[in-house]
């Protein structure tokens, strides 16, 4: 009976948990297929870089391989997810079905978050050391940054309507 219960209960919290990170691209990892991480697009960041027109080239390679190599797992973790909801609103629920239902997203989740780091060790292939540096570093910054804008970061002055005056730090950036 026990067993039971937790099937019940543990299986739908394990993928309510769950879910929200796996459904972000990437699979819940920031190194997972990032549809739209093409920093190489922008011609500020082209000229920050100084990317070399056979760079993009190679980029804009990569990132069509990885949105093809990532459109069946993409279709596969949908599937069963729906299928997975579906079973949960049924009136008798089958743990076997469940259980393999709940594999098959890990399994293909895994395979997306490998697909994701295949993809940043290709252009990290194709950028030189000095450029993977100024990626990370634009990276860190925008992170802090919009760390500072949430609860618990340094607060800002202002009267609670808008962002108010930059932060210290920023002002000295720019």
């Amino acid at each position: 009976m026990k067993k039971w219960f937790w099937s019940l209960i543990g299986i739908p919290v394990l993928i309510g948990l769950v879910s929200p990170a796996l459904a972000q691209p990437g699979g819940g990892q920031r190194g997972g297929p990032q549809h739209g991480f093409t920093f190489w697009r922008s011609e500020k960041v082209i000229e920050e870089l100084s990317l070399t027109p056979d760079q993009i080239q190679q980029l804009e390679e990569i990132e069509y391989s990885n949105r093809m190599e990532s459109m069946d797992p993409e279709a596969r973790l949908k599937k069963a997810r729906l299928e997975l909801d579906h079973l949960l609103s049924q009136k008798t629920l089958s743990s076997e079905k469940i259980a393999s239902l709940t594999e098959e997203i890990t399994s293909v989740s895994a395979e997306r978050v490998k697909i994701g780091l295949k993809k940043k060790i290709e252009i990290r292939k194709v950028l030189t050391p000095e450029q993977w540096t100024q990626i990370k570093r634009e990276r860190e910054r925008r992170i802090k940054r919009m760390r500072s804008g949430w609860r618990g970061g340094p607060q800002r002055k202002g009267k609670g309507r808008g962002m108010g005056p930059p932060l210290e730090e920023e002002a000295e950036e720019e």
